[in-house]
């Protein structure tokens, strides 16, 4: 990734998560890294101060593609062990994208429906979403 698409992810996932911090009435939501009892840190997008919320953020416009899938699945399980720690906390995916949500299908929706993960839409503003789409469609080509 170039640094210009560094700099508009980082945006949107900036404006993602404070949209999500909007629709999930909550403050203070910022990218934390959690200590797990075995050693190990689990960095996540967003958390609450009192670690009773955590959301992974996702900026793709448009359909999801196989690595982009995979990711997620990841971040299912990332959030789920971050459950395991904190057993009432609420678990999120924030997508940018209706289209992106919808690709999400298979045992890892499954997986999201069992382990009661949360899934929302945060559209970004117009002017980021046609900017990220248009730095989206050029990496494709």
């Amino acid at each position: 990734m170039s640094p210009a698409h560094d700099s508009l992810q980082l945006a949107a996932e900036a404006q993602i998560l404070e949209g999500a911090a909007a629709l999930l009435r909550t403050t203070g939501l910022r990218k934390r890294r959690v200590n797990l009892p075995g050693g190990s840190l689990i960095e996540v997008d967003g958390a609450t101060p009192d670690m009773s919320a955590f959301v992974s953020v996702f900026a793709r416009q448009g359909a999801l593609q196989g690595g982009q899938k995979r990711k997620v699945a990841l971040d299912v399980l990332k959030l789920i062990t971050l459950r395991r720690q904190y057993p009432k906390a609420k678990l999120y995916l924030a997508f940018s994208s209706e289209a992106a949500k919808a690709s999400i299908t298979g045992w890892t929706a499954e997986a999201i429906a069992i382990w009661e993960i949360g899934v929302i839409v945060v559209p970004l503003d117009d002017d980021l979403r046609e900017r990220l789409a248009r730095t989206q469609a050029m990496q494709a080509r």
